[in-house]
């Protein structure tokens, strides 16, 4: 038993010396954790206090920001202020106020010379320069339509002058046309040739139908009647390229015989019906009383005694 309890009692101090060295490194332990605790809590209030100074030094700068801008904006009024009378100037280093005064004013007396040498101040010529332009610009606006217009009235002119020309040619091809017509009333043959570059007007004749010839004879070699039957062909053939309302012919069949006489009344008074708001005047010396004229003839006669 002695050997037994001794034993347990060595058991026994060994497991209190494992409890004490236990709770030992227990309460080292809870130390280090107390200690790591308050650091922590040191470390937490470091932390909130360098919040605390960003958030101050964020509104630090949006007051110091705000401050320089209104700085800045004011320095560039100063500056739109200070342009409209002058650009920028340099100041060299070691310019003081009393130099700066003395240049100004040999500047001033300078620019004074300068204007009196140009005839006017800056703002002077600058309205001279304004009005000059405003007077150049309408004079080349002017000159502009003008030229404008100019185009425009030679082309109109070059389209009136071709259509003239087509009309020119149409009233010839008429005028030839109806000649021939007329002629062939009494079976002559002609042509009328028309030469507009020298402004002449030629005609010739064949009486004779059965001649084969083809040339005509010119109107000096024509009798009396040949010519005055041929005029009145002629005449008929241009009237009715004329405006004119009345048309007069006197004496026209004076060299005319009997048979001429008749066929060109005839074609006369048929060229009148066809012309509408015309009116003709015929004077013959001959008396009318072998003519078969309609209600649409007047006849006026003159008796001399």
């Amino acid at each position: 038993l002695g050997q037994l309890g001794k034993q347990l009692k060595d058991e026994v101090d060994a497991a209190q010396k494992a409890i004490d060295e236990t709770v030992a490194r227990i309460n080292k332990a809870e130390a280090k954790v107390q200690k790591a605790a308050q650091k922590r809590q040191d470390a937490l209030y470091e932390k909130n206090n360098a919040y605390a100074r960003i958030e101050d030094a964020k509104s630090d700068k949006v007051r110091v920001e705000n401050a320089r801008q209104r700085q800045a904006d004011k320095v560039a009024s100063f500056e739109i202020d200070a342009g409209q009378i002058s650009a920028r100037v340099a100041v060299d280093p070691g310019e003081t106020p009393t130099t700066l005064d003395a240049k100004l004013m040999k500047l001033q007396k300078d620019l004074e010379r300068y204007q009196q040498e140009l005839g006017g101040t800056r703002e002077e010529l600058n309205e001279g320069c304004v009005e000059a332009e405003i007077k150049y610009k309408t004079a080349k606006k002017q000159l502009d339509d003008l030229y404008s217009l100019s185009q425009s009235l030679k082309f109109t002119l070059v389209d009136r002058k071709s259509r003239w020309l087509k009309f020119r040619r149409f009233i010839s091809s008429r005028a030839r046309i109806m000649f021939v017509y007329l002629l062939s009333e009494r079976e002559f043959r002609g042509k009328l040739v028309a030469n507009h570059e020298h402004q002449e007007l030629d005609i010739s004749i064949e009486p004779d139908i059965s001649r084969n010839s083809d040339k005509g004879r010119q109107t000096k070699t024509l009798s009396g009647g040949e010519k005055s039957f041929s005029t009145i062909c002629l005449l008929l053939s241009l009237w009715d390229a004329m405006g004119s309302p009345i048309r007069c012919l006197d004496e026209f069949d004076v060299f005319m015989d009997n048979v001429n006489r008749d066929v060109s009344m005839k074609m006369m008074i048929g060229a009148a019906r066809r012309s509408v708001s015309r009116q003709f005047i015929l004077i013959t010396p001959q008396a009318m009383g072998n003519v078969q004229l309609q209600e649409d003839v007047n006849i006026i006669k003159w008796v001399y005694t």
